[in-house]
């Protein structure tokens, strides 16, 4: 999974991040420097909760404050880990002892995971918490989803958080504090993270991963500046294909004619069960328990990840006809020939292509027929008014 909430899928598993550090998190000012100030002073508390969106990169920002807590010669001008010292190196070769990440086991934290259990694995606190550091400054636990803590499991740290080992860190992630439990947050010193602008992402994703604008133009809008959804996006390129089959789709469909929309319809659910790459971005984010089967999840997925790429292509139209083709848009390696395209109908119609696409992912949501919504939506594309 690419998820920030799947990449650790086990129930404990190393780091195999690779070094991110402080100084190279974007749109995160005023959280890093929060951050910097108490790792300088020394002050650190004994548990932080990170909370943002999904995609906002609290994973990201974890590992790297994880790091920089651990490193044996942090630098002092910013505050950063150095990435040379042992600590470093073990950090970013993925072996680190000190480092411990803990994730859901099917859809919760279990209280097995963290503490002694008869007929359980050992609990990753009842194995390690009593021992300092073996090369770290800090012994480091970073709790993904803390939001999916059983009762029991949450109750049994609420000690640990209050009263930790003067060598310990916990790092606690979630989406939103009020999803987590009251007891827990007030245990914490909160960090909240933000979205990042568009224009920030693109010029993040060209000069660290090398993408072209073109391509760190979609991504950025896709995203919506959620930074570790777009770094997911931009490591795997099946997803700039997936994207590029959408645009060359939408191209075509918005401007068939009306008696095409059969054939458009089918078109979108073909190319929908083609979506793999960019829907495993969003599967694990937006599943929930008792949703119904896997493969209607999947199929539900697809479709949304689809509706959100029509959305930007159709955005772009009604930009481009508004401003007569002066503005900012998501797809600027097409800009002159989508600027044809929007000038065959004017913001009315494009308007109406949005809000027929918003109604589509309503009933998506709401369990009807994928045939029946694709053929209407079809329909009212193809013969949205002026």
């Amino acid at each position: 999974m690419f998820s920030e909430r799947t990449i650790w899928k086990a129930i404990v598993v190393k780091s195999t991040l690779s070094m991110l550090g402080l100084q190279q998190i974007i749109g995160q000012e005023s959280a890093i420097a929060a951050l910097r100030s108490a790792l300088k002073t020394a002050k650190l508390p004994g548990a932080y909760l990170l909370t943002g969106t999904a995609g906002t990169g609290r994973s990201f920002v974890a590992t790297a404050l994880a790091q920089a807590a651990m490193c044996l010669e942090p630098t002092s001008e910013p505050f950063d880990a150095c990435g040379v010292c042992a600590s470093c190196k073990l950090f970013l070769s993925g072996t680190h002892p000190d480092i411990t990440h803990i994730s859901a086991v099917g859809e919760k934290i279990q209280i097995w995971q963290l503490w002694d259990r008869d007929g359980k694995p050992p609990g990753i606190l009842s194995r390690t918490l009593r021992y300092s550091p073996t090369v770290g400054a800090k012994r480091v636990y970073i709790l993904h989803d803390v939001e999916k803590f059983t009762p029991s499991a949450a109750n049994s740290i609420l000690k640990v958080l209050e009263e930790p080992p003067s060598y310990v860190m916990f790092i606690l992630l979630a989406m939103d504090s009020a999803r987590t439990l009251p007891t827990i947050t007030s245990r914490c010193t909160q960090i909240r993270l933000s979205t990042v602008s568009q224009s920030q992402l693109e010029e993040y994703l060209q000069g660290n991963l090398s993408l072209t604008a073109s391509d760190a133009a979609i991504i950025a809008a896709y995203s919506e500046g959620r930074i570790g959804q777009a770094v997911q996006m931009a490591n795997n390129p099946n997803v700039m294909r997936e994207i590029n089959e959408v645009l060359a789709f939408s191209l075509s469909a918005a401007s068939a004619p009306l008696g095409a929309a059969l054939k458009v319809a089918e078109q979108m659910r073909k190319l929908a069960g083609q979506m793999k790459a960019t829907v495993q971005l969003d599967v694990p984010d937006a599943a929930e328990e008792g949703e119904g089967s896997t493969k209607e999840r999947a199929a539900r997925f697809q479709f949304t990840a689809l509706f959100e790429l029509l959305m930007l292509f159709y955005r772009d139209l009604l930009m481009l006809s508004a401003t007569a083709g002066n503005c900012k848009i998501a797809h600027p390696a097409h800009r002159t020939e989508m600027i044809s395209l929007s000038q065959r109908g004017g913001p009315f119609r494009w308007q109406a292509c949005l809000e027929a696409i918003l109604i589509a992912q309503r009933r998506l949501e709401a369990n009807a027929s994928i045939s029946l919504i694709t053929e209407v939506l079809s329909m009212s594309l193809l013969e949205c008014p002026e």
